[in-house]
């Protein structure tokens, strides 16, 4: 079973002139929205031509990062495995999308504003464009944001709304919006937001496992209801989902991939699983991402909107005191990640400990509220994976070997190259 860089490989044979977009060429473009274009995308010049000499296109820009000798993704693991360049070199020898122009570029990373933003604008016909959100990298300042949306509006959705509309002002003609992650957060309040004009240009929307938007701090300001945007919206998630759980959008067209990963590493694209150019759909979510969901659930709903943020400013007021920058910097594996964590823990305040520390106590409520709402299939997979933990924790407790730190999300598995226990579709 291949995965996003098999579909590439299959499809990119065909370009859209011969092959119409479709639903599964949103995940390759949300993607690509991940390499690292600023490095060569060139500064828009004033009075420039709009014409496709003065535009790049994608394998013009993938070739200048190679001859740079750049070639990652920048999602949070770095993304210079072998996994990410055989991605990107695949997309700029591909007719589909290595041809494609970057009509448009945006990266801003603003400690100050305390906001991470990026989008790519891909031109898929001189009419069609399909604006692609990047998720959050491996900045302190970006993992911030992704908390704030529990309690505020951030930065990057206010400058992604913006983006959105300078983009149509501009070209006109029919629009795709979409992202991963944070970006399909993004995705989801831009949809929401842009003003009627601007909404009629829109076609179609993609959320890639991206979190939904807080009732509480969103539902009386954005300009549409969710149901208003439901019937042109589709959402890809694995089996194993925490991030798209988060808020979780209520979107009728859900598709439930299959992964060759592991626990919350399902959270990326390039685990997904494709025979070629067709997915491997799942039928059913993992139970014990459910319970997961519903424990934050349970503790945000336990939790104010000052809390949330006090707890989030706090936590983060902390990290970067110690001079972090970037999530990775914080538990790496040279011996100072504890040191770091522990660093930070020692400056929180007592009203942001208890917050954290409620986070169990939900957990407790929730196990059995997850059960009586599961139906048998889901109930016995989900007991299994109950029994498993506390066996696991039980070895774990005798022992003082370097496994002693395991963690639960890996803990059931169903043999099937890591979908942990969610059926076929």
């Amino acid at each position: 079973m291949g995965n996003l860089t098999d579909y590439v490989r299959a499809r990119g044979r065909q370009g859209f002139d011969e092959a119409p977009f479709n639903d599964l060429d949103s995940i390759v473009l949300c993607e690509m929205s991940y390499i690292d274009f600023a490095r060569v995308y060139p500064a828009p010049r004033p009075g420039a031509p709009n014409d496709d000499d003065a535009i790049p296109t994608v394998r013009a820009l993938i070739d200048a990062l190679r001859r740079a000798k750049d070639l990652r993704l920048l999602t949070l693991d770095g993304g210079a495995s072998r996994t990410s360049t055989s991605f990107i070199k695949a997309v700029a020898a591909s007719r589909r999308f290595g041809t494609l122009h970057l009509d448009a570029f945006a990266q801003i990373t603003d400690r100050t504003r305390q906001t991470q933003f990026s989008a790519c604008l891909f031109r898929i016909a001189p009419s069609l464009h399909f604006l692609a959100y990047r998720g959050t990298d491996d900045s302190i300042i970006g993992w911030k944001e992704d908390f704030a949306i529990s309690f505020t509006h951030t930065p990057a959705q206010t400058i992604g709304c913006e983006w959105a509309h300078e983009q149509i002002a501009h070209y006109g003609g029919d629009f795709i919006v979409g992202g991963h992650s944070k970006g399909g957060n993004l995705a989801l309040y831009t949809a929401l937001n842009l003003d009627d004009g601007d909404f009629g240009h829109l076609r179609h929307v993609y959320v890639l496992d991206g979190p939904g938007l807080c009732d509480e701090v969103f539902e009386a300001t954005q300009r549409r209801p969710m149901a208003s945007i439901n019937g042109m919206t589709t959402r890809f998630i694995p089996t194993f989902c925490v991030i798209g759980g988060l808020f979780e959008p209520r979107i009728t067209d859900t598709r439930i991939f299959a992964s060759s990963a592991t626990g919350t590493y399902q959270h990326d694209l390039l685990s997904w699983k494709f025979n070629g150019a067709h997915p491997h759909y799942k039928n059913a979510r993992n139970p014990m991402s459910l319970w997961i969901n519903m424990t934050l659930a349970t503790w945000l709903d336990g939790v104010s909107v000052k809390e949330r943020r006090e707890f989030t400013d706090n936590l983060f007021d902390a990290l970067q005191a110690n001079g972090a920058t970037s999530m990775s910097g914080i538990a790496d594996g040279n011996g100072s990640g504890l040191q770091n964590i522990l660093a930070v823990l020692a400056q929180l305040t007592p009203d942001t400990i208890d917050t954290a520390l409620s986070l169990p106590q939900s957990a407790v409520r929730t196990t059995k509220d997850t059960l009586a709402g599961l139906g048998s299939e889901a109930q016995s997979q989900f007991a299994t994976w109950i029994a498993d933990v506390k066996k696991k924790a039980g070895r774990e407790r005798t022992t003082d070997g370097p496994d002693s730190a395991g963690t639960a999300e890996t803990a059931h598995n169903d043999g099937d190259g890591g979908d942990d226990g969610a059926g076929d579709a």
